[in-house]
């Protein structure tokens, strides 16, 4: 059995094991010995909760032994994807980022993205349904936008929300 880290989902009861969302970090010393990787950047980080889909904001992580149930729960065999787009409400051009566990890839990765027209499908109907619910960092409500241009990236290392960071420059320009 290893370490890993968890946050608490703002949605259940601080002590409820089902309000507990792993961070399935492989190697959680690296990590938080490691000052890019989150939490140690500093900056918060949005999660969707993989039993209620409730996203929250988060600044610091557990470090625990995961329950032996968790290889058989929701949240076995899957992965972080991070879902990143301009808010676009009321003239609101605000980033918005949060991290979703999607089944690991079956089809081709790339690193800024997904190759897999099915998955990169299935993340925009879920965003339209409003399947994710909570707040973007702006305030406004966590919902789908039309006419957006959004990103998608695999996280093998969680990183924290930057609205600083110089890839919103890039997607402002490309809106």
């Amino acid at each position: 059995m290893r370490l890993d880290l968890f946050v608490h989902c703002s949605n259940h009861a601080p002590q409820s094991p089902a309000g507990q969302i792993w961070l399935r970090v492989s190697k959680p010393e690296q990590t938080l010995n490691d000052p890019t990787a989150w939490p140690n950047d500093g900056l918060p980080i949005f999660l969707a909760c993989p039993v209620c889909n409730q996203v929250s904001k988060h600044f610091s992580g557990v470090q625990a032994f995961p329950p032996e149930e968790l290889h058989n729960s929701l949240q076995s065999g899957k992965v972080w994807l991070r879902v990143s787009y301009l808010c676009g409400m009321e003239d609101c051009e605000a980033p918005v980022e949060f991290h979703v566990l999607m089944d690991a890839p079956k089809g081709q990765k790339t690193r800024d993205g997904i190759s897999d027209e099915v998955l990169r499908t299935s993340v925009l109907l879920s965003l339209q349904r409003n399947r994710w619910t909570g707040y973007r960092p702006c305030g406004h409500d966590l919902r789908a936008v039309p006419d957006r241009f959004y990103r998608f990236r695999w996280m093998e290392k969680l990183q924290g929300y930057d609205e600083l960071d110089p890839r919103w420059d890039e997607m402002r320009s490309i809106k």
